[in-house]
């Protein structure tokens, strides 16, 4: 297993919910920095004026000691890249889900953004489909109830 280098960002999501299906995440949180796993995982989004990404723990934004190397504060959002896209968590769903033709992808899974020195290579998908070297390693850590499977 490659060193976390800075952080390690776990992303739940809603399954089944009884009989029916949610389509939803449930949580952005950190679980580790460069000192090793928190003892409180931390926000790794931010919630705050009402734009609808979920809550952690009572906060609505990353809290100090996220870092371990400094006080920074950072969290997962939309990337903002013309006038008519806006920061909401709604806009962020239909963005990542593809206005919903990825949920069969995501759901019933979690995934982690592992920091690693090596990183991954990532695709300018958005704009002109370069690939690029990205400092993370998106991971599909399989389901709640399936803790020890494990997809990159």
């Amino acid at each position: 297993m490659k060193k976390i280098s800075s952080l390690l960002l776990l992303i739940t999501v809603f399954s089944q919910i009884g009989l029916s299906q949610t389509n939803d995440f449930k949580s952005f949180i950190v679980t580790a920095n460069a000192s090793g796993v928190l003892a409180t995982p931390n926000m790794g989004t931010f919630a705050f004026n009402a734009n609808g990404f979920p809550f952690y723990n009572g906060w609505d934004q990353p809290q100090l000691g996220q870092q371990s190397t400094n006080t920074s504060l950072w969290g997962i959002a939309t990337g903002m890249t013309s006038p008519t896209m806006d920061p909401s968590y709604a806009y962020f769903k239909d963005r990542v889900t593809r206005v919903g033709a990825n949920w069969p992808k995501i759901i019933p899974y979690d995934f982690e953004i592992r920091f690693t020195t090596a990183g991954s290579k990532g695709k300018m998908a958005f704009s002109s489909g370069t690939i690029v070297q990205i400092p993370f390693e998106l991971g599909n850590t399989g389901t709640y109830w399936n803790t020890k499977r494990s997809n990159r």
